[in-house]
């Protein structure tokens, strides 16, 4: 076979193959941010899933002046607040893969004290909130949002586990720095005297995330 012959057959298979790519993924399928930069960029699926993030209350970092009292329930850690009073804050990155720009916080906690009927009293938790990243200003600017919670159970001497409503946090920008902070306020009904948080967990809905090529 001469070179313009050669050449004919290898442009009809590269033709050929571009199209069986095309056959198997369409634009649809694939978004791309920005560019192609191997180091800071990822191809994303279209496709939407739902992703969860657990903190349990011991990760907190606990405020110099009323911090929660970390203590221990059987095997479980928790983190005990005084109601108008103690505050606790977390830090973490606005997640690369979050489609969108929010997220979903709700709480697991339980009560501190036994020994009495305590069903019908309530607690309202708080988080104070900031989505930042460099040349901003930290210590204006944040957003709150609270949520009640009633503990039902009527056993005198437990401690059941009660998951919280969500509360939504908005404006949140990829890779910007979230700071939180938490605390137990007054709420519309009887106070539990001491809120004890297991755990609280961020859900945010996420593109499909596939790590770009490394190269040979």
């Amino acid at each position: 076979m001469d070179e313009d012959s050669a050449l004919k057959v290898g442009v009809v298979a590269l033709v050929f193959s571009i199209l069986a790519i095309g056959f198997a993924i369409t634009a649809s399928k694939i978004r791309i941010t920005d560019n192609l930069d191997m180091d800071n960029y990822y191809i994303y699926n279209t496709n939407i899933v739902q992703k969860h993030i657990r903190i349990p209350a011991s990760n907190l970092g606990r405020n110099p002046t009323d911090p929660p009292t970390i203590d221990v329930y059987g095997i479980c850690h928790v983190a005990e607040f005084v109601v108008g009073s103690d505050k606790a804050h977390y830090k973490i990155n606005v997640p690369p893969d979050m489609a969108g720009t929010t997220a979903r916080i709700h709480f697991h906690w339980t009560r501190s004290t036994t020994g009495s009927d305590e069903s019908g009293k309530m607690v309202n938790w708080q988080v104070k909130y900031l989505s930042i990243t460099e040349g901003e200003n930290v210590h204006i600017g944040e957003l709150t949002e609270n949520v009640e919670d009633t503990y039902e159970d009527t056993d005198t001497t437990g401690k059941i586990v009660c998951i919280s409503d969500y509360v939504t946090l908005v404006d949140l920008v990829i890779d910007d720095l979230l700071i939180m902070e938490f605390s137990a306020i007054s709420s519309s009904g009887t106070d539990l005297s001491k809120p004890a948080l297991l755990e609280f967990c961020i859900d945010y809905d996420a593109y499909q995330v596939q790590p770009p090529p490394q190269g040979d």
